[in-house]
């Protein structure tokens, strides 16, 4: 079978809709369980839109462990945006031939 730029480019699409696929189910399942925690947190029995004080909680957990997060997810997330910005310019290269 010989290797054409079509079966590239192709191949080179298929690659980034894997990616950009794995991106929305990691995202979905992140905000899954946001809504899940969220919604536990707040259900309170006979009561349609409950009121929460949060004037006493201390929110200095929550933001260390973003911060801590932050320097591990963000060459995750780079890395992934060049493969696609590469897969794209190498697409567009081959449709240019």
């Amino acid at each position: 079978m010989a290797i054409t730029k079509m079966n590239i480019a192709k191949g080179l699409e298929k690659a980034r809709s894997i990616i950009d696929k794995a991106s929305v189910a990691v995202g979905s399942a992140a905000m899954g369980l946001a809504t899940v925690s969220m919604n536990a947190f707040a259900a309170v029995e006979g009561v349609e839109n409950p009121t929460i004080d949060l004037s006493g909680v201390n929110f200095d957990g929550l933001v260390t462990a973003i911060t801590n997060a932050v320097p591990q997810v963000l060459p995750v997330v780079v890395t992934v945006v060049g493969i696609r910005k590469a897969i794209s310019f190498i697409i567009g290269t081959i449709r240019g031939c």
